[in-house]
């Protein structure tokens, strides 16, 4: 079986060298396909002459679905916050002489309280409309891991905010933005100048 299994492979190493070969080419040849990285002036169709850019894709878009860019906004400031959180501890864990999770046990961890079974009864209390008829007993195991979940939340919050109060933090994050046009006859109070429109949308009926 040895033999037989040296002969194979010696007649298939000249296959398999021009496989790997042909693989690399394609690679290749799929790599140096990829576009470039877009920006906002970046142009992405062309109809005869006239560019279209994707900032104008995006305006475009914005004001069909402004939802999706709330959101997709929404989901980049949460993780950059988190980012943000991760560096002050760590920079701050340097400064101590310690590791981070030395300083998460120390600073986070160690204060925050327990959830007692008083706690989740309270809460249940509080919430029966969303309990849809089940009883204390049926969902109170769903209810204390939620309940020290935000308590374990809360404590980085207020941990990494005391943080960001000595350290120098600055967002540029923009949020998206959508431009309401308001009719001069429109029912409206203060200047038309105001450096901030606010728009209220009501349903008379």
């Amino acid at each position: 079986m040895k033999l037989k299994l040296g002969i194979v492979a010696l007649v298939a190493t000249p296959l398999l060298i021009a496989g790997v070969l042909s693989l690399n080419l394609a690679m290749g040849k799929a790599e140096a396909a990829q576009p470039a990285k877009t920006t906002a002036g970046s142009v992405v169709a062309k109809v005869g002459e006239r560019a279209i850019t994707l900032e104008e894709v995006d305006k475009k878009a914005l004001a069909a679905n402004f939802k999706i860019y709330s959101d997709l906004y929404s989901a980049r400031f949460g993780a950059l916050d988190e980012l943000i959180g991760d560096i002050l501890m760590e920079q701050e864990s340097k400064a101590k002489g310690i590791t981070k999770d030395e300083l998460v046990k120390k600073e986070i961890t160690a204060k925050i309280q327990p959830v007692t079974d008083a706690d989740v009864k309270t809460w249940f209390d509080q919430n029966q409309q969303k309990m849809q008829g089940r009883t204390l007993e049926q969902v109170a195991g769903q209810i204390k891991p939620f309940l020290q979940r935000q308590r374990d939340e809360e404590a980085r919050d207020a941990y990494v905010g005391s943080l960001k109060k000595a350290a120098s933090v600055k967002l540029m994050l923009e949020p998206p933005r959508q431009d309401v046009k308001v009719a001069a006859s429109d029912p409206a109070k203060g200047p038309a100048s105001a450096p901030i429109t606010i728009v209220e949308y009501s349903d008379f009926q």
